[in-house]
């Protein structure tokens, strides 16, 4: 990567709405530059444009992460996969198959859905309640010239 395309993501990971016009004239970088950066950028890093919601302030107050081993792993993915309630889901080695980011309006709902995964053969499982959300999404390396 490039320095330009370093300071665009910088300011793009802090707020994505910042338009390249502000940006430019706090970088002094010509916005057609940072444009063509952009695009660049679109076609190689950035995977999509996303907003980071408040789950809390729209009816969801419980947010559990869930580590899983299953016998029936297959379709215990494509289940996950399907669920409105998983937010995000990784793969994962060693003792577990999958990690899971899932988001409930109240714990009711949250053990109805582990429950639910009992249909899969589960071997190991273990979920945790997030209290707080300390820092996300915010990594960024220091150093453009590492890539």
């Amino acid at each position: 990567m490039n320095e330009k395309e370093f300071i665009l993501l910088k300011h793009l990971r802090k707020n994505s709405r910042k338009s390249l016009a502000k940006v430019g004239e706090e970088e002094d970088i010509p916005v057609s530059t940072l444009f063509d950066t952009l695009r660049r950028l679109e076609a190689s890093v950035i995977k999509k444009h996303v907003s980071l919601l408040n789950f809390q302030r729209m009816g969801y107050h419980i947010k559990m992460n869930i580590i899983i081993s299953a016998r029936k792993k297959k379709e215990l993915r494509d289940f996950l996969v399907q669920d409105e309630r998983v937010n995000n889901l990784f793969c994962l080695t060693n003792d577990y198959h999958f990690m899971a980011e899932c988001l409930f309006r109240d714990l009711k709902e949250a053990e109805d859905f582990k429950e639910r995964l009992k249909e899969f053969d589960i071997s190991q499982m273990h979920e945790h309640y997030v209290l707080e959300e300390i820092k996300k999404e915010e990594f960024l390396p220091f150093d453009a010239r590492q890539y």
